[in-house]
């Protein structure tokens, strides 16, 4: 493979399945593996021959882990640029603070594509991320539909 050829396409639930690993207190650590309907979710999220996923679910079905294991995804293979929207500024920023962050920490394959952090650093903040070959927004959704 050289430089120029397109990255190796990976369905969403093998890299789950392979890499992906829980951050929660109490279950640091414990692989990851699929159940049947994020495993759909995720190899139609992957899939470049799909342009849009429309999930109607209920709550405590795993969806954030679905949405961070895409990141962990596109961070790793495919880089490209992603913005995730919460609802308020207060849900971006704990977003961040407590998945993102422990994501790129926890995922040995993740692990030092985050910079740390600094004070004079503008690249990575909460809100901001600058990894290789990609930026990760996290942004609030009330800023463009304002009440």
């Amino acid at each position: 493979m050289t430089m120029w050829s397109p990255p190796k396409r990976v369905r969403g639930s093998e890299w789950a399945d392979k890499y992906y690993v829980i951050s929660e207190t109490g279950r640091k650590g414990t692989s990851w593996k699929c159940f049947p309907y994020q495993r759909f979710i995720l190899d139609a999220i992957t899939d470049p021959k799909i342009r849009r996923v429309s999930v109607k679910k209920s709550t405590r079905v795993g969806y954030t882990k679905i949405i961070n294991i895409t990141v962990g995804i596109y961070s790793h293979t495919d880089p490209a640029d992603i913005l995730i929207v919460q609802p308020t500024v207060e849900d971006a920023r704990g977003y961040s603070k407590e998945e993102l962050t422990p994501l790129f920490e926890d995922v040995p394959v993740l692990r030092g594509l985050l910079g740390k952090a600094r004070a004079k650093d503008t690249k990575n903040t909460i809100l901001h991320k600058v990894l290789k070959g990609m930026i990760l927004f996290a942004f609030q959704a009330n800023l463009f539909f304002p009440r």
